[in-house]
């Protein structure tokens, strides 16, 4: 009977492939097989465990191709469940996701307390500077020239140093300097001139180098001192007063640098007045000069609040030989830079 009924479940799908002209040739029993294997591939794709897979859907009429280890109390998955299985979501199995966190665009308190502590600071910074310049500025007495006829009678004329060139030659803010003195001199202004500036070492020595180009222009030898630690421009106040016994004076430097060394060299008890030197235009170099001095009227009140120290010495009086301050010559071999040759 069971074969009976195989035969006509056989003879059944044969008649109905050929009637629908579908997969001619197809092995019979095919049919059987295709039912369960559609069923196992929902189930996998349902998340099914392994042994229910291995035994739902296939039929229990078929014994032969059912396997050994289902047992008869197995359900067979008809349509309805596999539509239902097709159609269900795990959305509702699935964990909740937390909700991602999104920051603000506010900063965040130590940020903004930094942000606050910063511009205080340069606030602070920029009173500081422009109560330094202001006092600088409208705390510097004395007359200042800009021609040689007009300025009045004194004892020496300080030309303060600026850069001297590798090859020995004075840049054109010193030799602007350096004329302007050697004119003062020739006009009867002044009856000395103290050349100051940086030397310290010998291959840079800005004092000996104006004193050369001031004998080259025809002044005497002897009526010019050089100050070899005048390392910035309260160093050669000081020293003019403390080293050299300066009391009377006309400073010879650029309008940029004028009211700073007026406020210096008062400041160091001198009586003092000053000729400009800007007998060029100084171009690029004039504008960072101008920037920089900005800077340097700060550094020059504060230099005098905390005492800034400054090279000392044994006295050379202006009112001695000249060459006396000029100290000894370089030794044998020393590259010209900022000093050369007669």
């Amino acid at each position: 009977q069971a074969a009976h009924h195989l035969g006509d479940h056989e003879s059944r799908g044969q008649s109905g492939r050929d009637q629908k002209g579908l997969a001619v040739g197809v092995p019979p029993g095919a049919g059987a097989v295709a039912v369960p294997v559609i069923s196992m591939l929902v189930l996998v794709s349902q998340g099914v465990s392994e042994s229910t897979r291995r035994c739902v859907g296939f039929p229990s009429h078929l014994p032969e191709i059912r396997p050994t280890a289902c047992d008869d109390p197995f359900p067979v998955v008809d349509a309805g469940t596999l539509e239902a299985m097709n159609t269900s979501s795990h959305a509702d199995s699935l964990p909740v996701l937390a909700k991602p966190k999104i920051r603000s665009g506010r900063p965040s308190p130590w940020k903004k307390r930094g942000l606050i502590t910063v511009a205080a600071l340069g606030t602070i910074a920029l009173l500081v500077v422009l109560a330094t310049n202001l006092i600088v500025l409208l705390d510097s007495d004395g007359t200042v020239w800009n021609d040689p006829a007009d300025a009045k009678h004194a004892e020496v004329a300080i030309v303060p140093g600026a850069m001297v060139n590798q090859d020995g030659t004075m840049s054109m803010m010193l030799a602007d300097r350096v004329n302007q003195a050697a004119a003062l001199y020739r006009d009867g202004k002044v009856e000395k001139i103290l050349v100051s500036g940086d030397h310290g070492q010998w291959t840079y020595d800005e004092p000996t180098t104006m004193r050369k180009a001031l004998v080259a222009q025809g002044i005497p030898a002897n009526v010019i001192y050089e100050d070899h630690a005048g390392f910035n421009t309260n160093a050669t106040m000081q020293r003019a007063r403390d080293i050299f016994g300066v009391s009377d004076a006309t400073v010879v430097t650029q309008g940029f640098h004028m009211k700073r060394s007026l406020f210096l060299a008062q400041a160091a008890g001198l009586d003092a007045n000053g000729l400009t030197s800007d007998l060029h235009g100084y171009g690029g170099q004039g504008i960072k000069s101008d920037i920089r001095e900005v800077l340097s009227r700060t550094k020059a009140v504060f230099d005098l609040l905390r005492g800034a120290p400054v090279t000392g010495g044994e006295p050379v009086p202006i009112t001695g030989p000249a060459r006396a301050s000029w100290g000894p010559e370089a030794p044998s071999g020393t590259p010209p830079a900022g000093s050369p040759s007669d």
